[in-house]
C-alpha cells in the first residue's frame, strides 16, 4: 500500500511475523503544501526523512480521542489497540520466489 503510488514499506513481508510500521508526525497547517511538494518531487526520500520507521512483532496504539479501525469488515472505535503479527500464521498460495515471502 502506498501514498500516490509510492510504496510506504516496500520491504514488508507477509509471513515473517513482523509488522513494518511507519509513523508520521503531525504537520503544522502552514507547512502542509511544502511537505506535499517535497513528496511529489522526492518521493520515498521525502517520506523517510519525516517518518519514524520500525519493524516490530507488535505495536500498541493509544489514542485519547479514539480511533476508528475496520477489523475483518467490522468497524469499531476504541482508544487502545494492540496489533500483533504471527510468523507463518496464514497459508498463502503464492510462487515460492514471491518477493513478499520470507526466504526459506
Amino acid at each position: 500500500m502506498g501514498i500516490g503510488g509510492i510504496q510506504l514499506c516496500p520491504d514488508a513481508l507477509i509471513d515473517n511475523g513482523l509488522l513494518d510500521v511507519m509513523v508520521f508526525p503531525e504537520v503544522p497547517q502552514d507547512q502542509i503544501s511544502e511537505k506535499l511538494k517535497a513528496l511529489v518531487a522526492e518521493g520515498r526520500q521525502a517520506i523517510e526523512r519525516e517518518a519514524v520507521i520500525a519493524r516490530l512483532p507488535w505495536v500498541e496504539v493509544d489514542v485519547p480521542t479514539g480511533l476508528h479501525v475496520n477489523l475483518d469488515g467490522e468497524p469499531i472505535k476504541d482508544t487502545r489497540f494492540r496489533f500483533e503479527a504471527f510468523k507463518h500464521w496464514l497459508r498463502f498460495h503464492l510462487p515460492e520466489d514471491s518477493p513478499v515471502l520470507e526466504e526459506s
